[in-house]
């Protein structure tokens, strides 16, 4: 999905994620819901005979799940992971989490009752309603301690402040969600607790090789999240993702 140079100094040190002359399908440029679109080769990834169209075109937000948690941080295991926002991206992110032996909570809202607590509950995950109930003292009750890391995947601004909290001292909180505004953040505290604050954006060629393989394999597993669509109902995926009714639309061609 990123759209990068190959000249700059990030770019040859293999950060293309954050070429400085970046551009982000969909985002900084038309997107690919479109008959035709131009893609140079060496951006492309050849999907394993095993794996279905549907997870792979779904691999792309787990590559972002990859890059922040396999190669932003450090997790081991034993770890208490705190996982906030409950998107495909949470939901791969905890995976991988639980992958390298953390002990993982993810947390949702209100919205996320309905369909998305639930397939985590599914997959064996502790659960939080963070609009029922107090995160902090409920994690550090389940834990025994605050967390190591808290991985913020939601991009809301309060889930971001409440991060600091949840967050032991020497902790290490990963900003994975994309925010849409600047946020007011408590950096007296977090300074004083010494916490590292770690960001991550999307994702490198090697995070969509090791997402695939990971799929491949099970390790992650990302079959719970998809619903399938029909080109006919490409509105209504949309509206229903936008909604929360689904965790993952996939709008099949064929």
């Amino acid at each position: 999905s990123n759209i990068y140079c190959g000249k700059c100094r990030n770019c040859r040190t293999g950060f293309t994620n954050i070429c400085d002359n970046n551009l982000m399908r969909g985002l900084t440029t038309t997107g690919v819901m479109q008959e035709y679109v131009i893609f140079k080769e060496k951006n492309l990834h050849s999907v394993p005979d095993s794996l279905s169209f549907d997870e792979g075109a779904s691999a792309q937000a787990c590559t972002v799940s990859s890059h922040g948690v396999l190669h932003r941080i450090d997790i081991n295991a034993g770890d208490a992971v705190v996982v906030t926002g409950v998107g495909i991206i949470g939901m791969a992110a905890a995976q991988l989490a639980r992958l390298k032996g953390a002990n993982v909570i993810l947390v949702g809202t209100d919205d996320d009752e309905s369909i998305r607590l639930p397939i985590a509950r599914t997959m064996g995950f502790r659960t939080l309603n963070c609009q029922k109930e107090d995160v902090v003292s409920a994690s550090a009750e389940h834990f025994g301690r605050r967390a190591d890391f808290v991985l913020e995947c939601s991009g809301a601004s309060s889930a971001i402040v409440s991060a600091s909290d949840a967050v032991r001292k020497g902790g290490t909180i990963l900003l994975l969600g994309l925010v849409g505004k600047d946020v007011p953040f408590p950096f007296a505290k977090v300074i004083r607790s010494e916490v590292n604050v770690i960001t991550s954006y999307t994702s490198t060629w090697i995070d969509y090789e090791e997402t695939l393989e990971f799929i491949r394999t099970g390790a992650l597993d990302i079959k719970p999240f998809l619903s399938v669509y029909s080109v006919d109902e490409g509105v209504c995926a949309f509206e229903d993702a936008y909604r929360k009714k689904v965790l993952k639309p996939v709008i099949r061609f064929v």
